[in-house]
């Protein structure tokens, strides 16, 4: 047995894995964890996609320690039943604001628009949300698991 580490998101936790453990066995025991179905779930290790049919051991690059990032992909279930529009609230200290933005809009419009409303300069706003700093300009509020 050895011990990986998961990677989602900023989260960080770690399973016990046996070298004769499915890649499926592993996205079962995150499913039981995490609530990601198993079809949502693509693991890799240093840009190499672990596949479903494999084991452990068919992967020497897994070794005690080793980080396993977990992509998670939206079913089209969940694509389907959200709306594309969200509000969202800003916080300034005792301030908020309500602004309405589209889900796939980018970190960088947000910003945008709180310059708009608030005239804060956008080279000196820090966005966190669930406690991870939005820093990526360029990524999608729904990246960051905004809904």
């Amino acid at each position: 047995m050895i011990v990986v580490n998961i990677v989602a998101w900023k989260h960080e936790f770690s399973i016990e894995v046996d070298s004769k453990e499915p890649v499926l066995e592993i996205k079962r025991n995150i499913e039981q964890n995490m609530s990601v179905p198993m079809s949502s779930q693509t693991l890799s290790v240093s840009v190499w996609e672990l596949f479903d049919g494999l084991d452990m051991e068919d992967y020497p690059i897994v070794t005690e320690g080793t980080i396993i990032d977990l992509i998670i992909k939206p079913t089209l279930e969940s694509l389907l039943n959200q709306p594309s529009k969200i509000q969202i609230t800003v916080k300034f200290g005792s301030r908020h604001i309500n602004i309405e933005v589209d889900k796939t809009e980018t970190v960088r419009s947000l910003k945008e628009k709180i310059h708009i409303i608030d005239g804060t300069p956008i080279k000196r706003m820090s966005l966190i949300f669930c406690g991870i700093e939005l820093y990526e300009d360029f990524r999608n509020l729904s990246e960051y698991r905004i809904r």
